[in-house]
């Protein structure tokens, strides 16, 4: 093997050591793109709101989905 090899083979070592023998590093990938997905999603929420004539209900919307972030 060469050096890259026992990098990476160490790394997921490690990873597994630390989430468990289920998980695999494209369940962790999986994850983290869900994640993104919906910070998307509340981004794009927001920027609708913001779009809008700003009145009291629509403040009321952002600051509730800022607060459930």
């Amino acid at each position: 093997m060469d050096s890259v090899d026992l990098t990476y083979q160490k790394m997921i070592s490690k990873l597994g050591s630390g989430v468990g023998d289920n998980s695999s590093l494209f369940n962790l990938a999986i994850i983290l793109v869900a994640d993104l997905l919906a910070i998307a999603e509340i981004r794009l929420r927001l920027l609708s709101l913001l779009d809008k004539e700003l009145d009291v209900k629509s403040l009321v919307e952002v600051l509730n989905l800022l607060g459930n972030c």
